[in-house]
């Protein structure tokens, strides 16, 4: 269903270069985009909901393809293991703040407002690698395109309407 978009954002020479850090794949939910930490290139900027230019970029380069299906969109945030230490603040802060600062910056990149269904943030919950809780990986921004329901509400084994 979502081939085209991902060959379109798979064929994009400067995404190509993020390729180690963008997980894309379709899932019974939708179109998961995934955006991971590397040990040398973080997101955004360190126990911060600031995104670096390299993720501004990345975002901008892939909100106009999303924009046209029209479809709705849910942004997750992920953190690692590491507990936060700013007083006050937990991973389950951060995780929040980079999600919606990853909608935020959709939006500014023509992403209409109507299209974000949720926003929201796991901590440490739901870590993508669970055998290394504090690898760089586990920290995520996650983008999924809501698959659309069968215009009867129905679903059917194959996850569309007959």
């Amino acid at each position: 269903m979502y081939k085209r978009q991902k060959q379109a954002i798979a064929s994009d020479p400067a995404l190509r270069v993020l390729s180690h850090q963008i997980s894309i794949q379709e899932t019974p939910q939708g179109l998961k985009i995934q955006i991971m930490d590397t040990h040398k290139r973080p997101m955004f900027l360190l126990g911060s909901a600031a995104p670096n230019q390299m993720t501004r970029d990345l975002i901008r380069k892939i909100t106009p393809i999303l924009a046209k299906l029209g479809d709705p969109i849910k942004i997750s945030g992920y953190t690692d293991a590491t507990p936060y230490l700013e007083p006050g603040h937990s991973n389950w802060d951060l995780s929040v703040d980079r999600a919606n600062a990853t909608r935020q910056l959709m939006e500014q990149s023509g992403l209409p407002k109507p299209l974000i269904s949720a926003v929201a943030g796991y901590a440490d919950r739901h870590l993508l690698l669970p055998e290394h809780p504090r690898a760089a990986a586990n920290r995520r921004v996650a983008i999924l395109v809501l698959r659309p329901m069968p215009s009867n509400g129905v679903k059917t084994e194959g996850g569309t309407s007959p």
